[in-house]
This record gives C-alpha cells, structure tokens and sequence, in this order.
C-alpha cells in the first residue's frame, strides 16, 4: 500500500476540501428589461448571468447587438414591440427569441438596417411567437460612399483617398 507522507497528505486533503467548498461558477438569472437594473436589452446583454432576459409588455425603443448566446423573450408579439433592430453575430451565438415583435420600420430604428432581424457570421436566431416587420428599402445614405460620393461631392471623398 502506498502512503503519502503526512504533510502532503495534508496538504492533498486541505486543497480537496477547499475545492469542494468553492462556491460554483454563478447560476443564469432572469432580468427584467426594463427595470432599475437593466435599463435596457444591452445593459442585461452585459451581464453574462441574464439568461432569460424577459422584456415587458409595452415598447422598448432600442437597436440591440447581440454577440452570446441566450434567450430574449417578450411578453407575447401582440404586446411587447422592440422599435429598433436586432442583430446577432458570432460563430457560435445562439438566439432564442419568441413573444415580441420587432419593428425596424419604427422612426427609432437606425435607417440602414432594413431588415430588423439580422443573424450573420454564423450566428442563429430561431424562435415562436415572433413577428418582425422591416422597412421595403433604407431610407438614407447607408452605403459605402456615403461620405457625399452619391451626391456629387467628391471633396471629402478625395481628401482622403487621392
């Protein structure tokens, strides 16, 4: 039979116990958005616990980034409306959305993003109860020239690239 010697024994027993008690790596909460906390969808984005964020009935004018995987649930698409647009990016980020009704077609909505529901890169987004209502075409000057190219300005466009 092998036999540690006591000190290292000790030792050995001592780090065991100390792993055991370590308090484990934070449980997934659900946040409220909006609430005192989490103001808005990107403030509980930040915060790698908020899985499920759970938004309110009502509508929540923000354009929201998504780049980690978790589950954005509303209060159902007929009473909870995100006035912006959401888009999602990373290999590996999952969405699951449901319940709410994104409306890119809202004034607060950023004029370039047309489509309300962006998932790219490989990211995926899947969900129920969803409704997600875009605007036809961008309604401003959202492309590469976008500097004054388009309108016949060529001066800022020139000064920097001869």
């Amino acid at each position: 039979m092998f036999r540690l010697p006591f000190a290292l024994a000790r030792f050995v027993g001592l780090q065991l116990l100390l792993t055991a008690a370590a308090p484990a790596a934070g449980p997934a909460a659900i946040c409220n958005v909006p609430s005192v906390g989490y103001p808005t969808i990107a403030a509980a984005l930040d915060d790698a616990t908020c899985d499920p964020i759970q938004l309110a009935a009502g509508t929540i004018a923000e354009n929201v980034a998504v780049s980690r995987s978790v589950s954005v649930v509303g209060s159902g698409s007929t009473a909870t409306t995100l006035a912006g647009w959401l888009r999602v990016r990373g290999a590996t980020t999952v969405l699951a959305i449901g319940s709410l009704r994104i409306d890119a077609s809202a004034a607060t909505a950023d004029l370039c993003h047309a489509s309300g529901l962006d998932a790219r890169g490989g990211a995926q987004a899947a969900g129920s109860d969803l409704v997600v209502v875009g605007r036809p075409t961008p309604t401003a000057s959202c492309g590469f020239f976008s500097d004054g190219f388009e309108s016949g300005d060529l001066t800022p466009w020139s000064a920097r690239r001869p």
